[in-house]
Formats: structure tokens, C-alpha cells, sequence
């Protein structure tokens, strides 16, 4: 049972799709909508890191900048999201309307790339974080920009 979850929200997976958040009861007990052969329940987290300031020679600090492009290699991965600090997030990699249900959604292996048309900044901050249990290993990261403006 879930005892140690009792009277929590918790998120769930079943057979590797993210479902709805479930409430556990006292007794350790939640519900889903169908049976699956493998289950797992606890509590949400997001996992993220935020990039440090891009520079190269000469020093560009305190020159205004621009993401123009962001590409990520990335192993047995979904869920893959990104904002920039001004509130949009933009999901690479996500189950699409063409994968099967009922089954476990297919984990991605390859280069995924965001194009980007934003405005000039000085400190531009780029999250990129995973907040629905599913597996991201990124192997590498690379941002394309340019400076000016």
C-alpha cells in the first residue's frame, strides 16, 4: 500500500504515461482509470538547471544578447521544457497525438532543436527543467545567439 502518502496528492505513471494526480486515502489506497501492470505513486518535483550568462573573447558581459536557436542531444528521454524567464514554456519533446494509448509513450534518442526570434537582453536565463516523472538525460546543450541590438 501507500500508506506513508496517505491524504496526499501524488502524481502517478502507469506502465510509463504520466496520469492524473491522485489523492491517497488514509488507509494507503488511490484509484486510477483502468488497471495497469506496473504503477508507480509519489510525490511531483521538478527537476531543472538554469543556464549561466553566454560569453565569449573578448569579454560580451553587459552587451545585450539573443537566443536565436537551442539544440539538445538527448538519451531515452520525454518531457523536455524550456522558458526563457518571461513565463512561456516550450515543450521539445512530449507524447504526440500518433503515439498508441495504453501504452507507455516512446522514449526519445537524437538531436532536438528550438528555434527562437526573442528580443535582446542583458541577463537572459534559460530554464530547462522536467516536471512530469518522465526520464530526461541530456547529454548536451547547445545555444546559438548572437549580440548586439
Amino acid at each position: 500500500g501507500a500508506t506513508h502518502l496517505a491524504n496526499q496528492v501524488c502524481g502517478v505513471m502507469g506502465d510509463g504515461a504520466t496520469l492524473p494526480d491522485v489523492t491517497v486515502s488514509a488507509g494507503g489506497a488511490f484509484t486510477t482509470d483502468r488497471r495497469y501492470s506496473k504503477l508507480h505513486v509519489g510525490y511531483r518535483y521538478r527537476s531543472s538547471f538554469v543556464t549561466l550568462p553566454l560569453d565569449s573573447q573578448p569579454t560580451t558581459q553587459g552587451m545585450e544578447r539573443r537566443t536565436r536557436r537551442l539544440i539538445f542531444r538527448v538519451e531515452d528521454s520525454l518531457g523536455l521544457k524550456v522558458t526563457m524567464g518571461d513565463g512561456n514554456v516550450d515543450t521539445l519533446l512530449r507524447r504526440t497525438g500518433g503515439d498508441p494509448s495504453g501504452v507507455a509513450p516512446p522514449l526519445f534518442t537524437g538531436v532536438t532543436e528550438k528555434d527562437y526570434g526573442g528580443n535582446y537582453d542583458k541577463e537572459q536565463d534559460i530554464e530547462v527543467f522536467q516536471d512530469d516523472g518522465q526520464p530526461l538525460t541530456i547529454l548536451f546543450m547547445v545555444q546559438e545567439g548572437s549580440y548586439g541590438g
